[in-house]
This record gives C-alpha cells, sequence and structure tokens, in this order.
C-alpha cells in the first residue's frame, strides 16, 4: 500500500497496534455496530467497574480502514479507567476534529490529532468515530447489534 496523507507511518502503526486488545466474550458487555456508508464494522467487549462505572476492560475486533482502526486503538489505548464524562468529553473532540475544528490541540490523548487529515474526507469519518459510537453504547448499558447514523 502506498503512503497517502491519509495513511502515513503513524496511522498504519496504529492500526497495526489492535492485537493488544482481543475481543474477549468473558466481558460482560458486547456491542456491535457498522458504518453503513463504508461498511466499517466493529465489536467491542468491555467490563465497567462495578463501583464507578469506569472501563475495568476492553476488547475490539475491527474491520476498517487504516483510520478506523487507528482511531479504534487511541481510544483502547486509553480506554482502561475512563469514566463517561471523559469519554463523552474526547468523542467531542473527535468531531471537532472530523469538522476542521480545534485541529492544534490533542485534549490529553495526543495521538488524536493524527485524525484531523481526514476532515476533508467525509467518507472516512463514519470509521473513524465508529469505536466511539460502540463505546457510548457500552456506557449507555446496550449490549446488542446496532447499525451506526
Amino acid at each position: 500500500m502506498a503512503q497517502s496523507p491519509l495513511y502515513d507511518r503513524d496511522i498504519l502503526r496504529l492500526a497495526a497496534s489492535l492485537h493488544r486488545w482481543p475481543l474477549d466474550d468473558s466481558h460482560p458487555i458486547q456491542v456491535e455496530k457498522r458504518a453503513p456508508v463504508c461498511g466499517s464494522n466493529i465489536v467491542i467487549s468491555a467490563a465497567l467497574d462495578t463501583d464507578s462505572d469506569n472501563i475495568r476492560a476492553i476488547g475490539m475486533h475491527v474491520s476498517a480502514c487504516a483510520l478506523g482502526q487507528a482511531s479504534a486503538a487511541i481510544l483502547a489505548t486509553h480506554a482502561e479507567g475512563l469514566d463517561r464524562k471523559t469519554f463523552e468529553r474526547q468523542y467531542g473532540y473527535c468531531c471537532d476534529l472530523l469538522n476542521g475544528v480545534a485541529a492544534d490541540r490533542h485534549n490529553g490523548w495526543p495521538e488524536m490529532v493524527l485524525l484531523a487529515r481526514a476532515a476533508p474526507y467525509p467518507a472516512r469519518h463514519g470509521a473513524i468515530l465508529l469505536p466511539y459510537q460502540a463505546l457510548a453504547a457500552v456506557f449507555a448499558g446496550q449490549s446488542a447489534l446496532d447499525i451506526a447514523s
């Protein structure tokens, strides 16, 4: 695969790191989401801390372009101990990046600035946001197949 501004070494390295978070059938929550525009698919397994509702453990199976995989890896990197409020802030920040807003800061997750390069490519946004939509369903207590909008 030839490198392009969208798929550089950093994005590919992140995408290749997903093996660190394998899907775990022992996790009590499992959510599957699909982005209908691009066909990307993600299954997230998660366990929440019973005292705080923070993410205790996470696993993933991602079928997406390298940007979608990189986005999932960024989320997984920061998932352990993640609380709903911080997650919602980061999800909003990812949306801002894809809308061309705030591309000069990282909001605590430095890898996220790599996703800003996809702002001019709306066809890629679904794959990038898919991991966040799946984790939003985890926080909402859903455990089912869903179609992302």
